[in-house]
């Protein structure tokens, strides 16, 4: 179909809907059916024709006919027509207040995804426009209709891009609330590698707002968490270090690692263009407290040992030799008995052969006189 022949069929239907909207006296209300489906026609005929300027009128009245009764969705949808049109016209001013309008129909009509993906292509075309305030507010609307919505999972997107653009307007008193924000959907979904990310995100934006306080208090509190065993954990603690130090050198070698570019884009240029203001002696602090810990660990070792030397469990050793000196002990007396016996035996046994050999060892009776005298006589 040539052009001439889409702008006359679309001239032909937009004077059908025209003339359905007249009232006249046989005729006390307008159709608003009718117009609605002529002026819908037209539209599409104007586009072919590549008459936008007509084609977006044309769908502006197709939109108000439905609303007269009561077909919110299909207004919304000859509203997103109309901001295709004026998208192909490069008309972009209109493009939001179009795409806007449409979100609104839906969302009283009660489709919230219609709502959010209209939302979601007016944000888009804010951003092109580097219309940044727009396209925030235009996110965070999509944010509520998912939150609304109870579609979790499907707000990290818009919040993201919410977060971005308060960024890139440098308002960083609202980054922190959506990022805030962002790490109670993250704990909720239980999503760790998300949060610890999360954790690292709020320590860029603290620093770039001068707060090194604040952000190492942030790091403090991500220490009771995954965050402590992460990856993020070593990263934040050598930018806090390297920040604290004045060190820019050390603070540009940390914020170009490989685990910048898994964060937000925004976040990531952010990270790189930090200055190092110096902080509160983080460093030399951190060293004082590990010495003091590790001579309270000191003392704490000598008076266990201490303790154990005064009253020493025992060992399995040393009860196994109890054991068997327990066991010995109770076997001694059965063994003294047998000796107790032997031993009286041999002493039966020693005093039987006394008796019986006493004439045999007993020297004769008056043996020892006579050698006496017989010495005597001698001596005489």
């Amino acid at each position: 179909m040539s052009r001439e022949e889409a702008a006359r069929q679309g001239s032909q239907h937009f004077r059908a809907g025209e003339k359905a909207l007249k009232t006249t006296m046989f005729k006390w209300k307008p159709d608003f059916e009718l117009a609605s489906e002529e002026f819908d026609k037209a539209g599409k005929q104007f586009c072919l024709a590549k008459n936008h300027a007509k084609a977006i009128e044309a769908f502006k009245l197709a939109s108000n006919a439905h609303k007269q009764y009561d077909q919110l969705y299909h207004a919304a949808q000859s509203l997103e027509h109309a901001a295709t049109a004026a998208k192909d016209a490069k008309m972009t001013d209109a493009i939001g207040g179009l795409l806007s309008q449409a979100a609104a129909l839906y969302r009283r009509n009660g489709t919230g995804d219609a709502a959010a993906l209209a939302l979601e292509k007016a944000a888009k075309d804010a951003e092109k426009r580097s219309d940044y305030d727009a396209a925030l507010a235009l996110w965070l609307e999509v944010v509520d209709i998912r939150d609304t919505e109870d579609q979790t999972r499907r707000m990290k997107v818009p919040l993201d891009r919410a977060i971005q653009m308060t960024i890139r307007l440098r308002k960083f008193p609202k980054t922190i609330e959506l990022l805030n924000q962002e790490a109670i959907l993250y704990i909720g979904l239980k999503d760790d590698n998300n949060l610890n990310r999360n954790w690292l995100c709020r320590m860029i934006v603290q620093l770039e707002m001068g707060n090194f306080a604040d952000a190492e208090k942030l790091y403090e509190e991500a220490l009771t968490g995954a965050f402590a065993s992460s990856d993020e954990q070593l990263i934040a603690d050598q930018m806090l270090n390297a920040y604290d130090e004045k060190d820019q050198d050390k603070l540009n070698e940390v914020t170009r690692q490989q685990i910048f570019s898994f964060l937000s884009n925004d976040i990531a240029v952010l990270a790189r263009k930090l200055k190092a203001q110096g902080g509160t002696g983080r460093s030399v602090r951190n060293l004082e407290e590990l010495t003091g810990r590790m001579e309270t660990n000191n003392k704490l070792v000598v008076n266990e040992r201490a303790a154990g030397a005064a009253a020493a469990p025992p060992r399995d050793d040393d009860i196994t030799s109890v054991s068997s000196n327990v066991t010995a002990l109770s076997a001694m007396p059965a063994e003294a008995a047998e000796m107790h016996a032997h031993d009286a035996d041999a002493a039966r046994s020693a005093s039987g052969g006394a008796e019986g050999g006493v004439a045999d060892d007993a020297p004769p009776a008056g043996g020892d006189g006579g050698d006496e005298s017989e010495e005597e006589d001698d001596l005489l």
